[in-house]
């Protein structure tokens, strides 16, 4: 099919399930591919598109299921919803615009769903070399396998580095630290990533596609050859030094301690509380989010099932703790010396701490004690999580009038020296 010059408007559907048609000639003047215009044209296999034409409209080439290829002018802003949609056999778009990506007059300039079911992951779109990186992050472009320049064919391919842990990546001058960042490289060329662990630290994993790389490293670098797809390269940076080793089971939650100061700061999936606080009128525990610990502090951790690496780290930080540690496997007895003892268990009300009847516990857990006259007779305690502490205030004397709890929840109507609970937040008097 032919359609003369001068030919300025086709209606919509003007050519739909026309099944053996199998090529177009579209003249230049023609301004808009209206709704439906190709649309069922099974035998149609390639189509191009015009210059002059500002807009291809919803459906106009969808179901065309032997379309191999489609070139489209640079004069083209718009392109509309499931316009190649089903266009199964789709191989090559040549697209010479560079306005079809982000939005005009608040409305995408091509739909999410334009090439919905054409199988674009295994198609190459071609575009100008300039442009490369904005299709490569706007969608639905970014679905096509493989994107090149119009001019020279190169394959451009996303590679995207993730840093975690204290460490840096390097690439083409710019740095990755403590996050991602997206790349885009021509294949030919391949990659060099420079790899630094921060002081104290080393590289502990290097994941390619998944792949375990590691070995690959030299001198601090990872060369990476041709590309032939997207990349994905993850680096791990984790503490040099000695380590504690943690498990948190199923439940999610448990308890630890340790004879040497911890740094959670690091470790991804868990968070450490110690217990600093309890309100005897309701029975609640007031857990504490901390990142540095003390030598053989107690510790509640909640977090994602599975074995951790704590690194161990000297730190100044001390806390009034209601969690006791227990460096070696015990027996913990209901009550000692006038504190009542709880064990965390999944019990019959679910996961609390559970008054202890002669529980043994494992080494390097803990348990909770609080006064027994404060816990009175209660079977179990709940708990509830304070903000992570950040600063300590300080407390005039001439304030010492007002309402002062200590961190056993009990009111003290002549405060010293200390840290304390005031108007619900924690106070140090000088």
């Amino acid at each position: 099919m032919t359609i003369p010059e001068g030919v300025t408007y086709i209606d919509k559907g003007a050519f739909q399930n026309c099944s053996s048609l199998t090529s177009v000639t579209i003249p230049e003047g023609v301004e808009f591919i209206r709704e439906y215009v190709f649309s069922g044209c099974s035998s149609l296999t390639s189509v191009t598109i015009p210059k002059g034409v500002e807009f291809i409209d919803d459906c106009a080439f969808q179901h065309c299921t032997s379309l191999i290829s489609v070139t489209i002018p640079e004069g083209v802003t718009s392109i509309g919803s499931f316009a190649f949609a089903n266009c199964s056999a789709l191989k090559d778009v040549y697209c010479y615009s560079e306005n079809l990506v982000g939005y005009y007059d608040g409305a995408p300039r091509t739909s999410s769903n334009a090439f919905n079911n054409s199988y674009i992951d295994y198609a190459t779109l071609h575009v100008p070399a300039e442009a490369i990186k904005i299709y490569r992050r706007s969608a639905p472009w970014s679905g096509f396998g493989t994107i090149v320049s119009l001019t020279d064919g190169e394959a451009i391919y996303r590679m995207t580095v993730t840093a975690t842990g204290k460490g840096s990546i390097v690439y083409n001058g710019a740095t990755v630290s403590g996050g991602s960042q997206v790349f885009y490289v021509k294949g030919s060329e391949g990659a060099v990533l420079t790899l630094t662990a921060d002081d104290g630290y080393q590289i502990e994993s290097v994941l390619v596609n998944g792949e375990d790389m590691t070995a690959s490293v030299a001198e601090g670098q990872l060369t990476i050859g041709e590309l032939t797809a997207d990349l994905t390269v993850s680096v791990t940076f984790a503490y040099a030094g000695e380590t504690a080793t943690l498990t948190v089971g199923s439940e999610g939650m448990a308890t630890f301690c340790y004879d040497d100061a911890l740094d959670f700061s690091e470790v991804a999936g868990i968070r450490a509380y110690v217990a600093s606080g309890f309100k005897p009128s309701d029975g609640r525990l007031l857990l504490m989010h901390v990142s540095e610990v003390p030598a053989g502090t107690g510790l509640v951790v909640k977090g994602t099932p599975g074995t951790y690496t704590i690194p161990v780290k000297p730190t100044d930080f001390y806390y009034l703790n209601l969690l006791k540690p227990a460096f070696e496997a015990m027996t913990v007895a209901a009550e000692t010396d006038g504190y009542a003892n709880y064990v965390l268990a999944n019990g019959a009300d679910g996961l609390l701490f559970y008054r202890s009847d002669n529980a043994t516990l494992a080494a390097n857990r803990a348990y909770l004690q609080l006064p027994a006259t404060a816990a009175a007779a209660r079977r179990h305690i709940q708990w509830e999580e304070a903000g992570e502490a950040t600063a300590i205030s300080s407390v005039r004397g001439s304030e010492k009038q007002a309402v002062y709890y200590n961190l056993q929840g009990q009111r003290v109507a002549h405060p010293s020296k200390g840290l304390y609970i005031k108007d619900g937040k924690k106070v140090f008097i000088k």
